[in-house]
């Protein structure tokens, strides 16, 4: 294992820089420099796309999720809205893919209520489930019906993002703002995600963990997990409480050695607390992806510990020519007994016969 002294440091290659900068663009887009004119027509046009989805839906809605849908079918933007009418706006919104309306009108809240405000209606949405039923996908939506229900604690799914989106959408928007706004963006939602935590349904609370970008509350929510149990799977959860930690314990639990992806954000935001999970993961036998994944961080760290881990995929499919250049870079890193490939040289075009010669007419 990596010991104490660690002399290893984070020296970003340009290829890394330009693949974290095409990182920080994955996941819900970033509205912060839209202005509200530019928000209300992602909102209208949502609005305009899904409301009669919505009136084909009203049938299989419960009580609250009908009550829900008959306010939002006539809610305008700019009009008063509780908590509960807005994470249910946002959920019917972010019920299907496009241009995440639900993240717009999230923007609009923030900018009109407040962060604290934003953080309890992205809580809220988690007591909601959005579903629907389209017949004619892809060719059309004139039979698509979007509906919402109440959920609880006690469903299979109340952790579960893959069709209810926006309860995901809502969170990670907030920790985007958190990671990167401005130093009262980032005070304002912790502050409100951290005294929403324990009023907040257990299976929400990871979702208080990423809008606050908050270490504390992920681990805290993994040592509740690990306590109490839940009768839920953790889909949400498993996604994004490891990224927020290298509590090796935290790590275990949600099986991050085994399964989950280092990227190069992780590595940004952890630094050289990262080592030691990609040694941990460097141990295993590596496939040609993980093993791509794994390299593509390592080069970014120049010392003795990323190039002993390095040198272990000299001459390794896909990944020769990264080891090769980490070590033409930093020769003095290079292990004594370190075999690696030479460039293969560049084949010549083979030479072309010369064209045969018709002959001459007569």
């Amino acid at each position: 294992m990596v010991s104490q002294m660690v002399t290893d440091e984070v020296v970003w290659t340009d290829e890394g820089r330009a693949a974290l900068a095409k990182e920080h663009t994955w996941g819900v887009p970033s509205f912060r420099a839209s202005t509200v004119a530019a928000l209300h027509a992602i909102v209208d046009e949502a609005l305009a796309r899904y409301r009669p989805c919505w009136k084909r839906g009203l049938a299989k809605c419960d009580g609250t999720g009908r009550a829900l849908v008959e306010w939002a079918l006539t809610w305008q933007p700019g009009q008063a809205a509780t908590v509960e009418e807005a994470a249910g706006l946002a959920s019917l919104l972010g019920a299907r893919s496009g241009p995440y309306p639900d993240c717009a009108l999230l923007e609009l809240l923030r900018r009109e209520h407040g962060a604290g405000f934003a953080v309890r209606v992205a809580v809220a949405a988690w007591s909601l489930c959005s579903d629907y039923d389209d017949p004619d996908y892809p060719k059309s939506e004139t039979r698509l019906a979007i509906r919402l229900k109440a959920m609880d604690g006690g469903s299979s799914s109340a952790n579960d993002t893959s069709v209810s989106h926006a309860k995901g959408h809502l969170a990670e928007y907030l920790g985007r703002v958190h990671r990167e706004g401005s130093d009262d963006d980032r005070a304002q939602l912790t502050a409100g995600a951290t005294a929403e935590y324990d009023a907040a349904p257990r299976h929400a609370r990871p979702a208080l963990a990423v809008a606050a970008q908050s270490r504390e509350l992920a681990e805290r929510f993994a040592a509740e997990l690990r306590e109490h149990g839940m009768p839920w799977y953790p889909h949400f959860a498993s996604e994004h409480i490891p990224l927020l930690t290298t509590d090796p314990v935290v790590l275990e639990q949600f099986r991050f050695i085994n399964d989950g992806r280092v990227t190069l954000r992780y590595l940004e935001q952890h630094g050289l607390a990262l080592l030691p999970i990609l040694e941990r993961k460097c141990e295993g036998k590596q496939g040609p992806y993980a093993r791509q994944q794994l390299t593509d961080v390592l080069v970014n760290v120049r010392g003795p510990i990323a190039a002993r881990l390095l040198a272990a995929f000299a001459g390794k499919t896909p990944v020769a020519k990264q080891v090769r250049a980490y070590f033409e870079r930093y020769p003095e890193l290079a292990p004594a007994d370190l075999v690696i490939a030479p460039k293969k040289a560049a084949k010549k075009p083979a030479a072309k016969k010369p064209a045969a010669k018709k002959p001459k007419r007569a």
